[in-house]
């Protein structure tokens, strides 16, 4: 070892212990202020204990808030089913109704968990109900952000809904988004394969086949490779035609 590094180590030891003894002495001369200071810290997190306390209040509430429309949802829709004596025109009525829980619910809490999975399910439905429209209104009320790991659930259905409404273009951006984003890996593959799907319902044909292709190899592994070998093959017939 060099001798410059010894003396270069004794020399910040010097002047930590300086500092040291400068805030001790500043200690002893400045006890009010001091204890002030303390106060004040401890101030600080006496309010933020208190917050965190309230927040976790309002959390349990709007969880037991879904947890009673998603009962009622649940029950209702069952009884619906089950009862051959209901007419038409009160079945409609009743399922309005319990459609205008769900979607007051979300408009309140937008970007809260228990909207996203509500929202999912109702939308899920409405789709099986043939009401792509009203399926969408459900969709876009969630708030979807890019650093909750859920958060592509809600995206995808909603790129799926706008392809089948005809909105190819709107769609390829939500799935493109998808893909951009890592925390979302898991639905990558299916992503990727819809994209395809939004490709072809603007007859872009050559980028369909590279988006199919991209899909197939990159995600070989999974359900979805199999659909874009077949797309692929498809496509490549459409286009010598």
């Amino acid at each position: 070892m060099s001798k410059e590094k010894p003396s270069q180590l004794v020399k910040v030891a010097g002047q930590l212990e300086n500092q040291l003894h400068k805030t001790s002495i500043w200690i002893e001369k400045s006890p009010k202020l001091v204890s002030m200071m303390f106060l004040g810290l401890i101030g600080v997190l006496v309010v933020g204990a208190a917050l965190f306390y309230w927040m976790s209040l309002q959390d349990k509430k709007i969880f037991t808030e879904a947890y009673s429309i998603e009962s009622e949802v649940s029950k209702s829709l069952s009884e619906l089913a089950n009862n051959k004596d209901l007419k038409p025109e009160d079945k409609i009525a009743k399922e309005k109704e319990l459609g205008a829980k769900v979607l007051s619910f979300i408009e309140k809490h937008p970007s809260h968990k228990s909207s996203r999975n509500l929202g999912l399910v109702w939308s899920k439905k409405l789709v099986d109900d043939k009401k792509l429209e009203e399926a969408i209104r459900f969709n876009q009320a969630l708030k979807v952000s890019g650093s909750e790991e859920l958060g592509a659930l809600a995206l995808y259905q909603r790129g799926l809904l706008l392809l089948n409404l005809k909105k190819a273009v709107e769609a390829e951006e939500l799935f493109s988004k998808i893909l951009n984003n890592e925390k979302w890996a898991y639905a990558h593959p299916r992503s990727s394969l819809s994209w395809g799907h939004t490709l072809v319902a603007q007859n872009k044909l050559d980028k369909a086949m590279q988006r199919f292709q991209y899909t197939f190899e990159t995600f070989d592994q999974s359900p979805e490779a199999q659909e874009a070998q077949q797309m692929y093959r498809w496509v490549q017939l459409q286009k010598k035609k």
